[in-house]
């Protein structure tokens, strides 16, 4: 079971770099505008390219600016039943990719630098919320 979810989480995450990829050419030619301008910035152009299939199981149905330095990403998950997994098991293991991948990967250092946080909400094909997972630069990595 376990085995499955880390293949599912993988997957999600090869997925938010490839979206990251995309907006790290955005962030990385951030102004003298402010951070909140600049989040501003990054949900007008990537809302170009949304809804935004990643693979078979996600697609990203929309950016959005928080509360403060807070940009939301909505996935939707297809093809993947979780009246079959432990979500506890997927949100963690999610979680710990995500802090990986955000405190490892050069995508992430613009927001890394400027505090911002990211929030990723994932749903079903029905809009239920499966999971919310928020990463910034205080975040607890997870062992």
């Amino acid at each position: 079971m376990k085995g499955k979810i880390f293949g599912k989480v993988v997957a999600i995450i090869i997925a938010i770099l490839v979206l990251f990829s995309i907006g790290y050419r955005t962030i990385g030619r951030w102004t003298k505008k402010s951070v909140r301008e600049q989040l501003e910035q990054i949900c007008v152009e990537q809302s170009k390219n949304m809804p935004m299939k990643i693979d078979d199981q996600t697609i990203v149905t929309s950016i959005e600016l928080g509360v403060g330095e807070t940009l939301i990403y909505n996935y939707e998950t297809r093809g993947i039943n979780f009246e079959e997994i432990d979500l506890k098991v997927f949100k963690n293991e999610l979680r710990k990719q995500l802090e990986h991948a955000y405190f490892n990967n050069k995508q992430f250092k613009p927001f890394r630098d400027n505090n911002v946080t990211l929030v990723f909400r994932y749903f079903t094909p029905e809009k239920k919320l499966i999971t919310e997972v928020k990463v910034n630069k205080n975040t607890i990595v997870s062992k």
